[in-house]
């Protein structure tokens, strides 16, 4: 007589099964974040090296804010103007990939700039410049539904601005220089506003459902320092790196 499985037997395989995925599947999210910020940190660490490729051929002078325009403050820091640092030096050659800003829809800017040009949502970066743990669905979503931006890297803007020279910063190597961000400019007034903008890096984004956040399981934040060199950083070290006041 042929003797095969009983429903019980199957059940049992079954639940077996159920239990090895559920405890394999946080793990392998896991490594597909890992891998996504070690990506991610090897572009923070090559604007590293090509901001002071920039910084040689320029004097030492550069003008990471609000793309080179002085006495002005667009109407938000999450658009065009805010990554106008970053967007030039792929431009100029210095890093490899660009900015894709939202100006195939002239609806969805946020204002005008000093030179009469929209002020555009960004919608997706490339190359050096893109963040890959951010998650392409909200990145679209954001842009072109709710009239946000989902930034890549952010600036210290406690560092020198217009015309002035980095070399003024006393502890390059405890500085943060640009870093995962919800916010193309970071201009904190205390610990207190730093402390609470950290977790809302790798969190879910309610305008977008179905959210995976940034490395929700890796609750650290990627970063390049003022002396060239990226490493993922905790809370507490997010919060002294952008502490700096010129």
């Amino acid at each position: 007589m042929k003797k095969g499985f009983t429903h019980i037997e199957l059940l049992v395989v079954i639940a077996i099964i159920a239990i090895l995925a559920a405890m394999l599947l946080p793990a392998l999210a896991r490594a597909r974040e890992q891998a996504l910020m070690s990506t991610c940190l090897s572009n923070l660490k090559q604007i590293g090296v090509a901001v002071h490729m920039y910084l040689n051929d320029y004097n030492e002078h550069w003008y990471p804010r609000w793309r080179g325009f002085t006495g002005w403050t667009p109407t938000t820091s999450w658009n065009w103007s805010s990554v106008g640092f970053l967007d030039t030096m792929s431009q100029l050659g210095y890093l490899k990939g660009r900015i894709h800003f939202t100006s195939d829809n002239p609806t969805k800017y946020s204002g005008i700039c000093p030179d009469g040009t929209p002020d555009w949502y960004v919608y997706t970066s490339t190359g050096s410049l893109l963040c890959p743990c951010i998650d392409p669905g909200q990145r679209y979503s954001e842009a072109y539904s709710y009239n946000t931006s989902q930034i890549d890297f952010g600036y210290n803007a406690k560092l020198p601005a217009t015309a002035k020279k980095l070399g003024r910063v006393a502890r390059p190597g405890n500085t943060i220089m640009f870093c995962e961000s919800r916010y193309g400019e970071l201009n904190f007034g205390n610990p207190t506003q730093a402390s609470n903008e950290f977790p809302y890096i790798f969190v879910p984004n309610p305008y977008y459902w179905g959210s995976c956040g940034r490395h929700m399981r890796i609750q650290l934040v990627n970063a390049v320092f003022v002396d060239g060199h990226a490493k993922a950083v905790l809370k507490q070290e997010y919060i002294d790196g952008l502490a700096y006041t010129p």
